[in-house]
Formats: C-alpha cells, sequence, structure tokens
C-alpha cells in the first residue's frame, strides 16, 4: 500500500477547508427521512466513521444501530437518511435535550462530507469535517480535518481476506508535523485487527 505524501495531506486540508467555507447548509423537512439511532458509549463517532476501524470499534462496544433508543440512553447519534446515504446526524451526549452537534452531509461524486454545524446553525469550529471515500461500495480512504490538522485513514483491498490499513496523525505547521503513524490489516470476516507497526511522536 502506497503511503500518501506530505503534500498530498496538505492538499486534503486545503480542499476540505474550501468546502466547508463555500458549503450553505440547509435544514431540510426530515419528515419523509428514515432515522436511526447509535447509542455511542462514549465513542462519539459512532456509526458516523463508516472504514472497517469504524465497524471495528462498533462491535467491540457492541454499538449497534436501530430504529429506537432506549429512554435511558444518554449518549446517542441521530441520523437522517433517505436510502442509505446520511443527510443529517445529530450528536447527543447527555441526554435527550443536549444536542452537542449537528453534522450535514455533501455528496461529491463518491465521497461524503459531513460539516460540523450547531444547533443556531453556525459552523462549528473545532469539531472535525469527517469526509469517506467510496470505490465500488468499499472505504478506502476516511479522514477528519479540524483546524490544519488531519487524521487520516487508508485502505486496501487486494489481498482475499485481509485488507491493509494505514493511518496517520498529520500537523503540517507542527514542529513535530507527523504526531502518530500506523500499519496493520483487518480480517475481512471477524474484523480482528492485526497492528504491524505504530509509531508515536511525542512533543
Amino acid at each position: 500500500m502506497d503511503k500518501p505524501t506530505k503534500e498530498y495531506l496538505q492538499k486534503l486540508i486545503e480542499k476540505t477547508r474550501e468546502k466547508f467555507d463555500n458549503f450553505s447548509n440547509h435544514f431540510s423537512d426530515v419528515s419523509n427521512f428514515q432515522i436511526t439511532y447509535v447509542p455511542t458509549k462514549k465513542r462519539n463517532l459512532a456509526g458516523i466513521i463508516k472504514g472497517i476501524r469504524g465497524l471495528m470499534e462498533m462491535k467491540i462496544y457492541n454499538n449497534k444501530e436501530s430504529n429506537k433508543i432506549s429512554p435511558n440512553c444518554k449518549s446517542y447519534n441521530k441520523f437522517y437518511k433517505v436510502g442509505d446515504k446520511i443527510q443529517k446526524i445529530e450528536c447527543f451526549v447527555g441526554g435527550h435535550n443536549d444536542l452537542d452537534i449537528i453534522y450535514i452531509a455533501q455528496y461529491d461524486e463518491n465521497s461524503c462530507y459531513l460539516f460540523p454545524f450547531f444547533s443556531n446553525l453556525n459552523k462549528a469550529i473545532g469539531y472535525p469535517i469527517i469526509v469517506t471515500h467510496f470505490l465500488n461500495g468499499d472505504v478506502v480512504e476516511e479522514y477528519r480535518v479540524d483546524g490544519n490538522k488531519i487524521f487520516y485513514e487508508k485502505y486496501g483491498y487486494s489481498m482475499r481476506d485481509k485488507v491493509e490499513y494505514y493511518c496517520i496523525n498529520f500537523v503540517p505547521t507542527g514542529k513535530c508535523p507527523i504526531l502518530g503513524e500506523e500499519y496493520g490489516f483487518f480480517d475481512t470476516k471477524t474484523l480482528e485487527y492485526r497492528q504491524v507497526s505504530n509509531k508515536v511522536w511525542f512533543k
């Protein structure tokens, strides 16, 4: 699997931020949307991250998507969909009336951009923009851009029973630009992960 270059990651940051700057949110009538829920159990991105790593974490923490949520569940994500496409996500962290953040989806060919907004419709600076790239229905790239930082994940499907995985935590303007880097494999049947290398740089 080829690693992304620093120049490529920088371009992803710039493109994602530009899309967010130019995006005009629209909160459509949701009466005809399909609504599902995922309890987060302190994993705030449960159900939002679509790559195999996100699916593995859902399995480990027994997070399941359903069409209802327990009245006792205080932290969960609420999904508004048309077919299989997410249109909006509401993230609750302390109860049914404690809305933390809203993600609005924008689709660009085989890519889904999730832009964060507060409930007053202001753009939520300080929350990550989440981007997922698909190829033939599989997630091939997924990353989170927060300011001038990117947490980037890449998947390779050239093996029969395994999926290659690579991730990097990159801050191009930082004193130590690469904060972490990891490589490994997922079993396609069990979603079990085998780490091959993991490098972390401390400031």
